[in-house]
């Protein structure tokens, strides 16, 4: 017997992330959830499969909620994600419609945290490129990045970022840090040093992006900040495609004035076929799977069906729209 009559609907779980899941079960007594194991076709879809829900648990970030589509969405009441992101959602047109958004912030951040590090070595160590080069019969290696004594660059500290500069102060690298709030107490914590962005973007060997997307900060490294890098600076973005000017990338990547570029995250995704970085030999791609492993699907989808559980309970948690 149900304890209450909710509808919760689940948009696009595409690809597959809480289908199947044992926590998704959890949430059979609190109402009637509906699963939709594909993304819509377009936005006319999108609100029609929620139209009738109270409860929408977002597990791709692809689906957006803007101010005009939360307005039409007359029932909803909270919106739940599976992830930590929430450049998707208009969060003040959900609070001026009343509708709670809960999302879950730092649960991922040490999965995300090894991707940097994996692809801060792959690129390092040039393993995708020469792969590729010695399928193509190509015997000829180029030097390799010694990690050990350069300097990391960390855009961004919060929960991701920490957990980077940990590892890469184990790795003997010196760790620089740019933050829109800068905290002494993380600074001695976590063994770096604060300095302007400016001096970041100049001394790093090696930069890596973790900031949430806003105006603020969408595309904070462009043609300004790649032509003053050092040469053959390594640049890896796991959090968002907009946080960097992909044309301006895509120049430095070909001029050879940067080293190397790993990208988990793009502007459009999927990725277009026809996307000029495609062409780039430098360069490691991955598709936005950076928490993408068993124990943080896990770990998310659990968090999603908790924070769905305790705001019909009364008493919601993780409010990123307070």
């Amino acid at each position: 017997m149900k304890s209450h009559n909710f509808s919760i609907v689940i948009p696009g779980d595409h690809p597959l992330q809480i289908k199947g899941s044992k926590h998704l079960k959890r949430l059979e007594e609190y109402g009637e959830i509906t699963l939709f194991d594909s993304l819509p076709k377009n936005l006319d879809e999108q609100i029609e499969r929620v139209q009738n829900a109270d409860i929408i648990l977002n597990t791709r970030a692809s689906i957006k909620w803007n101010s005009d589509s939360i307005k039409k969405l007359t029932r909803l009441k909270m919106i739940a994600t599976c992830g930590v992101g929430l450049d998707n959602i208009d969060l003040k047109a959900a609070k001026k419609s009343n509708v709670l958004v809960c999302n879950q912030p730092g649960v991922n951040s040490i999965y995300v945290a090894e991707h940097v590090i994996a692809l801060m070595f792959s690129l390092a160590k040039r393993t995708a490129y020469q792969t590729v080069q010695i399928k193509k019969g190509n015997w000829s290696s180029i030097p390799n990045y010694f990690l050990n004594g350069k300097t990391i660059g960390l855009i961004g500290t919060g929960n991701i970022g920490s957990k980077i500069a940990e590892t890469a102060n184990h790795l003997g690298m010196n760790v620089i840090a740019w933050t829109f709030n800068p905290s002494i107490q993380k600074e001695q914590s976590l063994n770096l040093k604060y300095v302007s962005f400016k001096k970041l973007i100049q001394e790093s060997d090696v930069i890596s992006i973790q900031v949430k997307l806003t105006p603020d900060s969408e595309k904070i490294l462009g043609e300004k900040e790649f032509k003053i890098m050092k040469k053959n600076v390594l640049v890896i973005n796991a959090a968002r495609g907009g946080l960097i000017d992909s044309n301006a990338l895509i120049k430095y990547l070909e001029n050879g004035h940067i080293g190397g570029a790993a990208l988990d995250v793009f502007e459009i995704e999927p990725i277009p076929k026809s996307h000029p970085i495609l062409n780039c030999d430098q360069i490691i791609l991955t598709p936005h799977n950076a928490d993408l492993t068993p124990e943080c699907i896990d770990a998310l989808n659990s968090g999603a069906v908790d924070n769905i559980i305790s705001f019909i309970e009364g008493n919601p948690i993780n409010i990123a729209n307070v």
